[in-house]
């Protein structure tokens, strides 16, 4: 069963770390919810104990992998665990990232020049993420983003800014990060075109291997 939070529940575990003047909620998606504080912290609540342990993970993933890309990623600035029913549950607060979601048509209606710099961002993007730890038997297998679908992208002034949504990411073919980019049958997503203008730069680019623990 899914916990639903109210501003008033959270709000004792965010006055660990910050004077609160204001929270709003700010999102929800499968396994989270997200309230932001004072406009700038951006506070993330397991929706479940499964949803929990994605979460922990996330946070330890996002700790090591910080100031590797071109574009922004959710830090972890605070953590703490909380009981329910005995069950320890992990959340997470990091700065709010600049930049806003956009809708399909308002991505599709970015123009020629501004379409084709976000491919070759995106590319980079996840080129860089997928050169982690990267198996040297099989290098298709690589660490993934997981859901990397258009929801989860930044923009600023109709550039990529950022990438958030982090909790289901794992090892795995390098192709599973290009499903949402690739699909031409769901009105919210990129689009197949796009996607592959996305694959052809990622194509061009070359592994530089880094370390992840």
């Amino acid at each position: 069963m899914n916990i639903q939070y109210t501003i008033e529940q959270i709000k004792p575990f965010v006055e660990k770390f910050i004077e609160v003047e204001k929270i709003e909620f700010c999102g929800s998606g499968d396994d989270s919810e997200a309230f932001c504080v004072n406009d700038r912290i951006v506070f993330k609540f397991p929706k479940n104990k499964e949803a929990s342990d994605c979460l922990r993970n996330e946070i330890i993933l996002l700790k090591n992998i910080q100031n590797i890309f071109q574009i922004e990623i959710p830090n972890v600035m605070f953590e703490d665990e909380f009981k329910i029913n005995g069950d320890n549950f992990i959340f997470f607060g990091s700065l709010k990232l600049d930049g806003k979601n956009m809708t399909k048509e308002e991505f599709m209606a970015l123009g020629k020049n501004k379409f084709e710099k976000a491919a070759e961002t995106i590319a980079c993007f996840l080129k860089t993420l997928h050169s982690i730890n990267m198996n040297e038997t099989n290098r298709e297998m690589v660490l993934l983003h997981g859901d990397f679908s258009l929801d989860h992208i930044l923009f600023q002034n109709g550039e990529v800014s950022g990438v958030l949504d982090f909790a289901d990411s794992h090892i795995g073919n390098y192709e599973k990060d290009f499903m949402y980019l690739l699909d031409d049958e769901d009105p919210d997503e990129f689009g197949k075109e796009f996607g592959e203008m996305v694959l052809k730069n990622y194509d061009l680019l070359s592994f530089d291997r880094r370390e992840y623990e």
